[in-house]
């Protein structure tokens, strides 16, 4: 039988004692350092940037000489560092092509770890989870540089290989990943889209 869910685990108790929000920090810090997704001096996108732990590692990686700007539903609490931007905005109904291209003309790379609000069906929690990484591909569309980086977290089930095919109509290459970091029961997968192509 597995073990029932401690909310203070190894992550959350590391992030802590690091500084970041969240644990989830340690999923993208395990991607970065296996495909380098994040480059010093880039413009990055973080959608579904609550509480923040994304926007904080990414800021480290892209330097003084990079911008980031995160987008959530949720208000972002000030991170007082002026490479950090964040908008409270849905991915699903507000202009956040506009944002982004007001703010930094195009993205280099673009991260995600949104989530839909689980209802604890699996294949409702994953028809969620699709139709928000579309909307989010959408945008991507519109924002990023030719030959640009997206990541993505996804919730397994039935469509999942029809969206990886979606995706790699657009990406010259796409990896699905689970990161040490993830729980192990969790549904939840990375995708990780390198090389737009612009010209869809």
């Amino acid at each position: 039988m597995s073990k029932p869910f401690n909310p203070k685990d190894h992550f959350f108790k590391k992030a802590k004692e690091k500084g970041f929000r969240a644990r989830s920090v340690f999923k993208l810090e395990e991607l970065q350092q296996r495909f380098h997704l994040l480059k010093r001096g880039q413009k990055v996108v973080d959608l579904g940037c609550a509480p923040g732990s994304f926007l904080q590692f990414a800021a480290k990686i892209i330097g003084p000489e990079g911008r980031i700007i995160g987008f959530d539903i949720k208000p972002v609490a000030d991170f007082h560092n002026p490479l950090i931007k964040t908008f409270v905005a849905s991915v699903l109904e507000d202009d956040i092509v506009t944002v982004v291209t007001q703010e930094l003309g195009v993205a280099d790379s673009i991260v995600s770890d949104i989530a839909p609000n689980t209802s604890g069906i699996g294949e409702l929690d994953h028809g969620r989870s699709i139709e928000l990484n579309r909307a989010i591909i959408e945008i991507s569309k519109k924002t990023l540089r030719p030959h640009g980086d997206l990541l993505l977290k996804v919730f397994d089930g039935g469509t999942f290989p029809n969206f990886i095919k979606e995706a790699k109509v657009l990406f010259k290459e796409v990896k699905v990943v689970k990161p040490e970091a993830s729980r192990s029961r969790s549904r939840e997968v990375y995708v990780l889209c390198k090389g737009f192509k612009s010209n869809n």
